[in-house]
This record gives structure tokens, C-alpha cells and sequence, in this order.
């Protein structure tokens, strides 16, 4: 995996559509990483080429604050709803998956998306077909603010040994997840 540095290097090299392309496919969190080591017009221009929901994702990411919890979360995870039977969230998984951060922990939300509960992949896995998921999750879920500072979240993550904790707003609504990976970063 290449550092932030030697991104910059080798993609200020690129024509710039390639570089664009590149850029539509990485992670939403790693776009912005990568664009808080550009120049601002740099960036900016980058952006504009991005594809319209890639891009705005990214521009979301970049309104938080830096060092906050809000600023390092990706906005590429798993949510069902309490309803669902596990049925169905597994044909969830099989269509939304490959463009998830991460599966293994599969957040529950109420109607207006606020967090209610948490689901392992484990769990889902080894439940019969027809269980509700309000019958299987946990409900006391460890979350962050999204304006918690990022020395917290890395300590809180290491202190659970979560592989991912869900970041939500001020109404309780599941705006992104934090990967350890990020966290370490």
C-alpha cells in the first residue's frame, strides 16, 4: 500500500481523466485524505471531474473538521432496517457488499435512519432465513459523534478491539462507520 506522499507523486504524473477515473473507484474516506495534501485548486479540479455522487460524498467528508471523527469516517457501510428478515439482508449483503468498507459488522436503523442496533456478520449468518433482525441485533451499540476527536475514537476502538465503530449525528442518525484501518492511519 502506497503512502499519501507517493500517491501525490504518482498521481500528479497521471492525465488528469485517469487520475479522475482512479479517483471514482477509491474510498470516499481516501479521497479525502488524499485531497487535504493537494493544493486547494488542485483538489477542486480533481473534484470537478468526479463523478457527481462520488464527488459529493467526498465534499460532505471534507465539511468536518479535521482530526474529528467525522472527518476520518467513510460513508461506504452496510445499513438494514429492523423490519428486514435475515433473508433479506443477505441478498442485501450480496448486492451492496463489494462496495462496503467493511460486512462484518452490519448496522440496524429505524425508519429515520437512526442507529438502534448492530448485527455481527457471524450472527447473520448462523440465524434461520426467516428471523427479524429486531430479534437478533444487540442493542447496546458503542457509537461515536461525529465531532469526537480522532485520538478518542482510535482509543475507544482499541480499548473494545472493535474492527469498526458507527459514527452518528446529533438526531442519532448513522452517517458513516470508522474503520480500525482508518484509525490507524
Amino acid at each position: 500500500e502506497l503512502e499519501i506522499r507517493e500517491q501525490k507523486e504518482y498521481i500528479l504524473e497521471l492525465d488528469q481523466l485517469y487520475a479522475v477515473e482512479m479517483l471514482n473507484v477509491m474510498a470516499s474516506d481516501d479521497v479525502v485524505d488524499f485531497f487535504t495534501q493537494l493544493p486547494e485548486e488542485t483538489a477542486q479540479c480533481y473534484l470537478k471531474g468526479m463523478d457527481n455522487e462520488e464527488a459529493l460524498e467526498v465534499k460532505d467528508l471534507l465539511a468536518y473538521p479535521e482530526e474529528t471523527a467525522g472527518a476520518i469516517m467513510t460513508t461506504e457501510f452496510i445499513s438494514v432496517k429492523s423490519t428486514n428478515t435475515v433473508s433479506e439482508v443477505m441478498r442485501q449483503l450480496r448486492q451492496e457488499g463489494p462496495d462496503a468498507e467493511t460486512i462484518y459488522y452490519i448496522y440496524v436503523v429505524d425508519p429515520s435512519k437512526r442507529l438502534v442496533g448492530v448485527l455481527s456478520l457471524r450472527d447473520l449468518i448462523t440465524s434461520k432465513l426467516y428471523e427479524k433482525i429486531e430479534d437478533i441485533m444487540f442493542i447496546n451499540v458503542i457509537s461515536v459523534p461525529v465531532d469526537m476527536d480522532q485520538e478518542e475514537v482510535a482509543n475507544l476502538i482499541k480499548e473494545y478491539d472493535f474492527l469498526a465503530v458507527p459514527v452518528i449525528n446529533q438526531e442519532g442518525k448513522l452517517v458513516g462507520i470508522i474503520t480500525v484501518d482508518d484509525v490507524i492511519d
